[in-house]
Formats: structure tokens, C-alpha cells, sequence
């Protein structure tokens, strides 16, 4: 009996021990197969044989490094991260497991946890190359996700990481002395930039921020110098080539300007940038021939480019040529009858021309073509109403709001036609409308409180006023800060500003409206408690300022209105008015240097303002000091001779102060 008992025992071991050993030639081919395929490059085919032999083996680190390695040609990042932690779990002292488990992670942008895997191989091994070499690069990632979110000073952050590791990644440098920038610390980026130099002293990139940072505070001559030797080295780079060209006429060295223009044109005859850039400068100073001139160049370049030929035409515009204009558009659409925009320009000028009939009729020829737009609608109605053709303008305005009935801006001129009609209650129901379709629109809002003044409700038109008052100030600074954005995008400054000038000019003869009714029907205690009260909502207008000033003006407190004014332009220089009440004010209280400075303030926003010229020529005479503002405009003549305005009153100063022979002189030399 115990004989057997034995032998079946020792049977029983030999099975069990067969078991496994097959099972381990089993697992040991599954290894080998999977070898094969992914030496092969049948990835599929090897994870799922190296999947398997996981599974039975799960105390073999090797099979993780095929398999994960698989998943990453296979462009399966997720299920080789499910690997690779699993493995790191299993085996955590196999560093290269955690190497590669860290360069996922960075992959998938997951930079925190990458970093958090370094930091543990570092531990077990403090000298491995292999981490100390990638870490400024996961730094570098980091910085730049952070900057790409404009959180600039973590990215300073990471950066300052990154240089620790290693001072000689360039990149590093720039990008922290381009976050620097971002967060207007440019004392610091301009530091930076001189220690980076320290290391790459050719580094044009450098040398072009460092110029930028320099332009930025208004350091012209030293921004010119850090850039002309860095466009000596690269004088085929377009930016480089640009941006000195704009330092240059900054400082009025305009045939330094062209001359890198036209170097730049010789080697890149059709760079669009470049022709932008001129046809700007002529824009600004007014040189509408010349541009006439470049564009023609232009049109043989680009033969088919439309917009070239409407641009030069749009020049004639700019310098009142108006029947030349109207004779190149109606020939440029004899040739192109389907340009809806030129339709509307063209109508626009024979507006501008009081020629009506005409511009009703370019009109209807584009609505003809089915050649439809919001603009055209609106100029047609105009048009109507202004030669009385109410019903015509009516049918015009309803045609449009059949496509777009919830068009606030149709509902505001139809109420405005009624108004013309001497319809007010008609009138009402049409702003109520628009305003129950946009409750802040700023034109409906002042004409809806004229109404309800009409209408003999002077408590309902006071709270109307009061909200179109603010409203409308709201809108214009809006208003201007898009144009500002659109400048800065516009290659025609002229064309930006005619299409807001209208818009403009209404929301500051409303504000003026409401501003004069509350002022005329509310007490002043009333009066600057609404003030007041709109200062705390909005604490950074400058118009509410000026408005406190001018109420402090009205009721003779003359030092509370300076102080507010110059509260005003110091946080806004567009408050033209301002400088005009505080020189009246200094004027009353015989401070007539003072009056004669903010007069001066006010000609350099506005130059083409004569009435200033004319009131600083009365100024110096009264004060017997003609001839001294004579010699400051000569010289102010004599650095930009191209500014007929300044010649003109120049001329007249000198006439009046006796100086005939200096008045022919330059009569002379302009001829």
C-alpha cells in the first residue's frame, strides 16, 4: 500500500512539474513570436503576444519595454501609459521604465507628472545623464505652455529652471525676456537681454527685442543703433528690414526708409508686406500722387488683383477729387458689374455731391443685380428721405426686415423717418421696438427721450436721457478702441476712419444732447449726484471726468474744474475739449502762458485745427510776443516743410509781426 501511495505521489509531482515547464515553453514562445513580429514591424501582432505573455509572467520587466514600445508605434499613447504604470508599479526601481514612462507623459503635454518621475529617478540615481539632459527640456515645454496661456510669470517660472540646468539654450533666454515684456517689466527683459548677449553677442533676435524694448520707451536713436548692424548681416530678412525702416521715418530720415524699401523690392518684387508698408507711410503723410504712382507698379505686378485698382481709385477719394473718383469706379464696374462694394462707394460719392437722382440710381441697379447688402439698403432710404420720398424709404426698410426682423438698427430710422414725419407716437412704437431687441442701444435710447419729451413726459425723458447719456459714452470709447484695433490691422488708415467718422459724430452729438437736457432740467445738486453716482459704475471714463469739470465750470468753481480736466487728459489725451476749457479758464484767471500751453498740447493731437493756430497768433500779440512764437514755428517749419498749415499761419504771424522779408522768403522757396 505505501509503495503505491508513493508512486502516486511521485506521479502527481512529475504532472505538476510537466505542467509548468510546458506553460514555460508556452510563455517563452509567446515571448519569442512577439520578438519577431515587432522586429518585423507587425506591432499589432506582438502586443498581443507580449499582452499574453504578461499574463502569465507578470515578474518579467522585459515583455513591458516591447510591449509599450509597440502601443507608441501604433500611436496608442494611452494604452502604453496603462502599461507603463502598471510596470512602474510592478518593477519600481527599474529606472528606465520611469525614463520612458516620463517622455509619455510629456508627449501628452502632462508635464507635472513627467517632472514628478524625474525628481524620483533623480533620488534613486542623482548623476543620470539621461534625465539631467531632458529635464531642460520638460522645463522649456512648461515655460512655453504657460506663456501660450499668458501666465508670464510662471513661465519666468520654468525658464529660470531651465537656465539653472543649462545657460546656453537661447531659446530660454529670449522667451524669458519676451515674458518680461508681456508683464511691462522692460528694465528687467533689457538685463536679460544683456546677459543673453554675453553668450550669443550675434544673436540677431536679441538684438531685434532688445531695439523693440528700446522703441517702447521712446529710445529711438538707440534702437536704430542696435538694429542697423543686424540688418547689415541679414539684409534679405523682410522684418529686420521693416522695422528699421520705421525707426527711420520716426526720425524723418524718410530716403533711408525707401532706400531699404526698394532694396527689399529688388529681391522680393511681389512681397505684399512691403508695398503695405510704403503705401502706409504715404497714407499718414498725405502723399496721394506718390501712392497713385506705387500702385501702378503694383497693377502690372499683380495684373488680377482687384483691390489694387479700387485702392488707387479710394485715392483720389482722400484727396477730394471726387468727379475723378466717380469716373474711375463707373468705369471699373462697366468692366466688373458685380462688385456690390463699389456700388456703394460710388453712390457715396454722388451723396457726398448732392447729386441724389444718381446715387438713387446706382443703387437700384445693384439691388437690380440682387447685389444686396445692409449698407446699401440704409444709403437708398437715406437717400429717399432726404428728397421726402417717405413712402419710398418706408418700403426700402421693411424690404430689408422681411431677411433680418430682429434688425435693432432698421426699427431705430424707421422710428427716425416718423420723427422727420412729425409722427412721434409712430415714432415711439419703432425705438420701443428696437430697444426691445437690444435694451443698450445708444442712438435709440436719446431718440426714445426726445420723444417722450415731446410727448410732454418730462419725468420718463430725464431717466431716458439719463441712460442714453452713459450708454452713449460707453459705446464711443467702444467704439474707439475697435478703430484703434483696426488701424493697427489696416494697411488704409484714411479708409478705417471715414467708415467710423459718422458713427462717431452721432454718439458724440447725443452725449451732447442728453448732457445739456439733464444739465437744463436737473438741479445741480441732481446733477452731480447722477455724476457721482456714474463715476463708481465707471471709475475710469474720462468723459464723466470732463463732465464733472464742466459742471464745476458752469457754477464758477474754476479750481475744481482745472483739477478734474487735467484728471481727464491725464488719462486720456482724445478729450480734445478739455485743453480748449482750460486754457479759457486760465485765460480768465489772466494765466496766459498757461492758456498758450494747453493750446500748444491740443495743435499737437490736432494739427490741422485752425482755429488754434489763429487763437495762438492773437495770444503772442497781445502778449507782445509775436516774434518768439514766429521763430518756434520757423524751425518747427523748417524740420517737416511739407505741412501747408503750419506755412500758411507761419506766413500770416510773420505779416502781422512786421516780418515781410521772412514771409517772402519762404513764399519764395515753397514756389
Amino acid at each position: 500500500m505505501k509503495v503505491n501511495m508513493t508512486r502516486r505521489f511521485l506521479l502527481n509531482k512529475f504532472l505538476i512539474l510537466f505542467f509548468f515547464v510546458n506553460i514555460s515553453l508556452a510563455a517563452q514562445d509567446l515571448f519569442t513570436k512577439g520578438v519577431i513580429d515587432y522586429n518585423a514591424g507587425n506591432f499589432s501582432e506582438a502586443a498581443v503576444s507580449f499582452e499574453k505573455y504578461i499574463a502569465t509572467n507578470p515578474f518579467d520587466a522585459k515583455p513591458y519595454y516591447y510591449l509599450v514600445n509597440c502601443y507608441i508605434e501604433l500611436n496608442k499613447l494611452d494604452k502604453a501609459l496603462t502599461f507603463l504604470e502598471k510596470a512602474c508599479n510592478s518593477f519600481p526601481n527599474d529606472i528606465q521604465l520611469k525614463f520612458v514612462l516620463a517622455k509619455i507623459y510629456i508627449n501628452k503635454a502632462e508635464f507635472k507628472k513627467a517632472e514628478k518621475i524625474f525628481s524620483e529617478i533623480l533620488k534613486q540615481e542623482p548623476d543620470n545623464k539621461e534625465v539631467k539632459e531632458f529635464l531642460p527640456k520638460l522645463y522649456m515645454n512648461m515655460a512655453i505652455v504657460e506663456f501660450r496661456k499668458q501666465n508670464f510669470n510662471k513661465s519666468i517660472k520654468y525658464v529660470n529652471k531651465v537656465l539653472e540646468q543649462d545657460n546656453s539654450i537661447k531659446d530660454a533666454w529670449i522667451l524669458k525676456e519676451n515674458s518680461l515684456i508681456e508683464l511691462g517689466r522692460y528694465k528687467e527683459a533689457e538685463m536679460v537681454i544683456d546677459d543673453a548677449l554675453k553668450i550669443f553677442p550675434d544673436s540677431d533676435k536679441l538684438l531685434i527685442d532688445n531695439s523693440l524694448i528700446l522703441i517702447s520707451q521712446e529710445r529711438i536713436d538707440e534702437a536704430t543703433e542696435k538694429l542697423e548692424p543686424v540688418w547689415k548681416r541679414n539684409s534679405d530678412n523682410i522684418q529686420i528690414g521693416l522695422q528699421l525702416s520705421r525707426l527711420y521715418l520716426s526720425k524723418n530720415k524718410v530716403k533711408k526708409a525707401f532706400d531699404i524699401y526698394n532694396a527689399l523690392l529688388k529681391k522680393y518684387p511681389k512681397e505684399r508686406q512691403i508695398y503695405d508698408e510704403m503705401l502706409n507711410y504715404l497714407s499718414i503723410t498725405g502723399q496721394e500722387k506718390e501712392k497713385r504712382a506705387l500702385y501702378n507698379k503694383m497693377e502690372e505686378l499683380f495684373p488680377n488683383d482687384k483691390s489694387i485698382v479700387l485702392d488707387k481709385i479710394n485715392t483720389y477719394v482722400t484727396e477730394g477729387n471726387d468727379s475723378t473718383a466717380i469716373i474711375k469706379y463707373s468705369e471699373f464696374l462697366k468692366e466688373n458689374p458685380n462688385e456690390k462694394e463699389v456700388y456703394f462707394k460710388l453712390a457715396s460719392l454722388y451723396k457726398k455731391t448732392n447729386n441724389f437722382g444718381k446715387a438713387i440710381s446706382v443703387l437700384q441697379q445693384a439691388l437690380q443685380k440682387k447685389l444686396v447688402s445692409k449698407k446699401i439698403y440704409f444709403l437708398l432710404a437715406y437717400l429717399y428721405r432726404e428728397t421726402k420720398k417717405y413712402d419710398s424709404a418706408l418700403n426700402i426698410y421693411n424690404e430689408y426686415l422681411k431677411s433680418n426682423p430682429k434688425d435693432y438698427q432698421t426699427f431705430y430710422e424707421i422710428g427716425n423717418l416718423y420723427l422727420e414725419k412729425k409722427a412721434p407716437e409712430k415714432a415711439k412704437k419703432y425705438f420701443e421696438k428696437a430697444l426691445e431687441i437690444n435694451s443698450n442701444d445708444a442712438l435709440s435710447l436719446v431718440k426714445i427721450s426726445e420723444v417722450y419729451d415731446l410727448l410732454g413726459n418730462k419725468n420718463k425723458a430725464i431717466e431716458s436721457f439719463k441712460k442714453a447719456f452713459v450708454q452713449n459714452i460707453v459705446s464711443l470709447q467702444t467704439e474707439e478702441q475697435l478703430v484703434i484695433n483696426r488701424i493697427n490691422k489696416s494697411k488704409n488708415i484714411a479708409e478705417v476712419n471715414v467708415d467710423n467718422e459718422d458713427k462717431f459724430e452721432h454718439y458724440k452729438i447725443n452725449i451732447t444732447e442728453a448732457e445739456k437736457y439733464l444739465a437744463e432740467n436737473l438741479t445741480n445738486q441732481e446733477y452731480l449726484q447722477m455724476i457721482n453716482n456714474l463715476l463708481e459704475r465707471y471709475p475710469l471714463s474720462p468723459l464723466l471726468l470732463f463732465y464733472k469739470g464742466l459742471f464745476y465750470e458752469r457754477t464758477n468753481n474754476l479750481n475744481f474744474a482745472l483739477k478734474y480736466y487735467k484728471r481727464v487728459l491725464n488719462r486720456s489725451s482724445k478729450v480734445k475739449d478739455a485743453y480748449i476749457h482750460m486754457a479759457d479758464i486760465y485765460l480768465k484767471q489772466n494765466k496766459t502762458d498757461k492758456a498758450i500751453l494747453s493750446y500748444k498740447r491740443l495743435l499737437t493731437i490736432t494739427p490741422d485745427n485752425k482755429s488754434i493756430y489763429k487763437k495762438l497768433i492773437e495770444l503772442y500779440q497781445q502778449e507782445n510776443k509775436l516774434n518768439s512764437l514766429c521763430n518756434e514755428w520757423m524751425q518747427m517749419y523748417s524740420a517737416n516743410p511739407d505741412n501747408e498749415l503750419l506755412k500758411e499761419y507761419l506766413i500770416l504771424a510773420l505779416h502781422k509781426a512786421g516780418r515781410i522779408e521772412d514771409a517772402k522768403k519762404i513764399i519764395n522757396k515753397g514756389k
